[in-house]
């Protein structure tokens, strides 16, 4: 299901950060409201299990659905850290042995995660990856990762 019909670019990204706050406002105002109303200003045209969707009668521009969304700051250098002090629960990160967003001494997730130095931004936490990554920086330079803090132009749908 796709929440636009007219293509948002990415290298855009006031328009999308627009079309984003857009489609929040909608299902935090119209839509929640609308669905109780019999003078909808949206009409349902798909379902998919208990989500429904739908697109706004006056302009078909858009869709909207109702769904559950995540949080995750995968990629900020406050991520995550060993007393479970950062922005995301360690566990989002992985455990010993599986370390799926961290940076490891080997490289590999079976490796023990690595901590920022004195000279990051935030020495003591560790280094949380994503998988957007600017190669210019060695895999345990925090910079080399999208930090989540900073760059929020995106959005995950659960499917």
């Amino acid at each position: 299901m796709h929440l636009f019909k007219k293509r948002v670019s990415w290298e855009n990204p006031k328009q999308f950060a627009r079309s984003t706050w857009l489609l929040a406002g909608l299902c935090l105002t119209g839509i929640g409201a609308a669905r109780s109303q019999t003078d909808c200003l949206c009409e349902t045209f798909a379902q998919v299990g208990p989500v429904q969707a739908w697109d706004w009668v006056e302009n078909k521009s858009f869709y909207a659905f109702i769904a559950g969304m995540a949080i995750d700051a995968d990629g900020s250098p406050r991520a995550y850290h060993p007393e479970n002090k950062g922005l995301d629960e360690l566990s989002y990160a992985g455990s010993p042995g599986n370390w799926w967003a961290l940076v490891t001494d080997n490289g590999q997730s079976d490796g023990n995660p690595l901590l920022q130095g004195p000279q990051d931004p935030y020495p003591g936490y560790f280094i949380s990856t994503t998988s957007l990554n600017d190669r210019r920086y060695p895999l345990q330079d925090p910079r080399r990762y999208v930090n989540a803090e900073k760059y929020l132009m995106w959005s995950c749908l659960p499917v």
